[in-house]
């Protein structure tokens, strides 16, 4: 592996297929945040590399390998790989794990493994209450932080960020529902998980609690167990909630490179709607916008495509090879012209190997086929000539 200076050329990018381009960068979004380089001077590589189409991708891999074309090739082998194993996800993680790592190492990445510790802050004004407690989650494994009033939780919550908090409901001064309501009304605090502690049962008790943004009511004397339980089930939900939170997160860069990509980019249904198109199909198509094209076009098949049964024909490639790759076809647009269109796609599965949707993108040859053709039609009126004249010197004889 050697670095080289050369400045990056455009032609560059066109060695990695956009879906391929598209699926490693995504790859390398979703584990951003346990992905450190190698060279601590291609850092700033890599985050560009992230938001921008494969010439930033490129650009990074022209410091790093002597050829282009087999690291891209090597990629897209890679990719398919990943693609194929990822229908019976948890049959071949271990293998799945081993793929992510070369394609990062592509890159001159590596990903950290990081383990994590849930951070629990006790509110209560009782000393028993927070030895038991304290001591009981420390065994656990849980970091543990304690405070005996709620006049201070505000500021102290922003600070450490806990990942739950159980609070008691009556103590002096600020009481529990006083110190919840005002965490929910933070920004840096509302989404943290509030399990309250009381001795009252009462059922007026419990539905304040709840109406202030409270998760769960636990009432004492409690059994350790039951608080156990309840705490594992809480952080496991709201772990739930910050992973799909994280994951819309890394799909924004996407979403973004989706909408504004250059070429046009679909994902269709099974059954053959599509499922989001980008501005650039739309307007290839002759459609103001995606959803003026999504609500027009209701099955590819009998409302795009001129020859319906091409699109069976499609769908069949990519359930034989599970990607299909410059498939031509002529298409209607919105004010009935007809267009020649070039599609590569592929299947997108599940960790259970459910088919979820097709995924590709489009681009318009329209051009190239009339020139192609004309040339077909002038070498054909040329052997027709050549023949009439051979014809004609035959018959002089």
């Amino acid at each position: 592996m050697r670095r080289v200076s050369d400045t990056p050329q455009v032609g560059d990018a066109e060695r990695l297929s956009p879906i391929t381009d598209y699926y490693v960068r995504k790859l390398l979004q979703q584990n951003a945040g346990q992905l450190t380089s190698i060279d601590p001077l291609l850092n700033e590589a890599f985050s560009t590399s992230l938001c921008h189409s494969s010439i930033a991708l490129f650009d990074r891999l022209r410091r790093l390998h002597d050829s282009l074309t087999i690291v891209a090739e090597s990629l897209e082998a890679l990719v398919l790989q990943h693609q194929t194993l990822r229908t019976d996800g948890r049959k071949y993680q271990a293998e799945l794990s081993r793929i992510e790592e070369q394609i990062f190492n592509c890159f001159a990445l590596k990903r950290n493994q990081i383990t994590t510790q849930a951070k629990i802050l006790i509110i209560d004004d009782t000393p028993d209450t927070l030895r038991l407690l304290t001591a009981t989650l420390i065994n656990q494994g849980y970091a543990v932080d304690q405070l005996p009033n709620g006049s201070s939780a505000i500021d102290y919550v922003r600070q450490v960020q806990p990942d739950l908090i159980l609070l008691d409901v009556m103590m002096p001064g600020i009481d529990g529902y006083e110190v919840c309501e005002r965490l929910k009304l933070d920004p840096k605090a509302c989404n943290i998980p509030v399990l309250f502690l009381s001795a009252i049962d009462a059922s007026p008790n419990k539905v304040k609690a709840f109406e202030l943004g409270g998760v769960d009511y636990v009432t004492k004397p409690f059994q350790l167990e039951e608080v156990l339980a309840r705490i594992e089930y809480q952080l496991k939900l709201h772990q739930l909630q910050q992973q799909q939170q994280a994951l819309l997160e890394a799909e924004r860069p996407y979403r973004e490179f989706f909408e504004n990509a250059i070429e046009g980019m679909f994902q269709t249904s099974i059954s053959g709607q599509y499922l989001n198109v980008n501005q650039s199909l739309a307007s290839l198509l002759g459609y103001d916008s995606p959803q003026e094209l999504m609500d027009a076009v209701q099955d590819i098949a009998l409302h795009l495509y001129t020859i319906p049964q091409r699109r069976s024909q499609f769908i069949l490639y990519l359930e034989q090879f599970g990607q299909v790759k410059d498939f031509e076809v002529e298409v209607y647009c919105k004010n009935g012209d007809r267009i020649w269109i070039k599609e590569t796609a592929r299947s997108v599965r599940d960790s259970e190997g459910n088919l979820k949707y097709y995924e590709g993108t489009v681009q318009d040859i329209t051009h190239d086929k009339i020139n192609k053709n004309k040339v077909e039609e002038s070498q054909l009126k040329g052997q027709l000539q050549d023949e009439l004249n051979h014809h004609y010197k035959r018959s002089s004889k």
